[in-house]
Parts: structure tokens; sequence; C-alpha cells
């Protein structure tokens, strides 16, 4: 199986995953992991990445060092074009640069280890990620109050998305807008549907 960047950064699966850097929607097939202190090896990360894969580093590193752009420099020369970080760093103009000179998409996670499960999980098909998904899903319903607003922002705080109730026809009864009226026609795509469907909206969202 693979997946899209832009697909990745819209499943609530991935709890705290951001774009830190870098342009496009690179589609990923696998994942390697390193620590930083072995990710300073460019054997090391030849071994662990390539075209088609995502790099995660599984400690903390700071974006900001030198050895960092070593880092994306050694991850770009394998092929491989998305690197997962720990951080919760901002923006920054300097980085942002240099990951579209070297064609790379630096993501920042704020739990490595469980992103690079979860990954592997979704890219091998597993059905464990989405059972993982309805359990946390069923679990902040039972810690929501009375009101549907009151679960939709126990949801929005255990998957980091926001959510909208919708009726039959795609209209939103309440939770965040949606942003268009092309969304809203897409929305009512799944008005009838038994089981649980994915619609990829205008503004970016699904």
């Amino acid at each position: 199986m693979s997946a899209s960047v832009s697909a990745l950064l819209n499943n609530p699966i991935f709890v705290g995953l951001y774009r830190l850097a870098g342009e496009g929607d690179p589609v990923v097939t696998t994942v390697g992991a390193l620590t930083g202190e072995s990710a300073q090896s460019a054997e090391a990360v030849s071994g662990a990445a390539g075209a088609g894969s995502v790099l995660v580093i599984l400690d903390r590193i700071d974006v900001g060092e030198w050895r960092f752009d070593a880092l994306l420099r050694r991850t770009a020369a394998t092929g491989c074009r998305v690197l997962a970080v720990h951080s919760t760093a901002a923006e920054d103009a300097n980085l942002s640069l240099l990951a579209d000179r070297l064609g790379l998409v630096v993501l920042g996670v704020s739990d490595p280890w469980q992103f690079s499960v979860d990954l592997r999980d979704l890219l091998s098909n597993s059905r464990a990620v989405m059972a993982d998904a309805v359990l946390r899903a069923t679990h902040a319903g039972q810690r929501a109050g009375g009101s549907v607003e009151n679960l939709l922002s126990v949801l929005l705080n255990t998957f980091q998305r926001s959510f909208i109730l919708l009726d039959a026809s795609g209209r939103p009864l309440t939770g965040a807008d949606l942003l268009s009226d092309a969304d809203r026609a897409a929305a009512g795509m799944l008005s009838g549907r038994g089981a649980p469907t994915t619609v990829e909206l205008d503004s970016g969202g699904s």
C-alpha cells in the first residue's frame, strides 16, 4: 500500500503530525527509522532510507543545528523524499529553502516511535490502525458530555483534527464550517453509505 504526504497529514490517526518544511506531495510505501546518533552516519541513512520511503528520526533532534542540515543532505542523497522528526518547531525560512532545494518534505511529529509503528501498519494495510482509531473514538465518546458539541470538542482534543456533523444531504449541522459549495457537494456523496468512506475536499481536507 502507498500513501501521499497530504493523505498522512489528513489522517486522524497521526496525532501531532504537521508539515515543517518542503513543498510537494510525494508518495511513500515504506518506513525506515534511526536514532539521531545513528543518523549521523551516511551508511546508516542509506541503509534505512531510499526512494519511496519515510525516514523517521526516533529521538529529539535540533532542527537548527548544522548537523540537521547534513542529515537533510544525506537523506536526499538516498532518493528518500520524506523525513519525519520529533519537533514542535515552527516553520523556518532557511530550513524551507534547503528542503525545497533538496526536494525533501520534512514532517514534524510529537511521537516519532508511535508514528513509525502506525505508519508501518498503515502501509502494510493492517486493520490494527483502523481498530485503534475506532477504540480511541469510542473512548472519546464515553468521556464526552451529553451534547454533540461536547463530543466534537473531545474528538478534536483526541485526534487533533476538526470534526463536522453532517445530515444525509451533506449539510453541516454543527462543528467546523465546510469552506465551499464544492466541499458541501463532495460531503453529500457520503449520503447512504453503509461503510466508512473518505471524500477528498477542494479545501484540502477529507
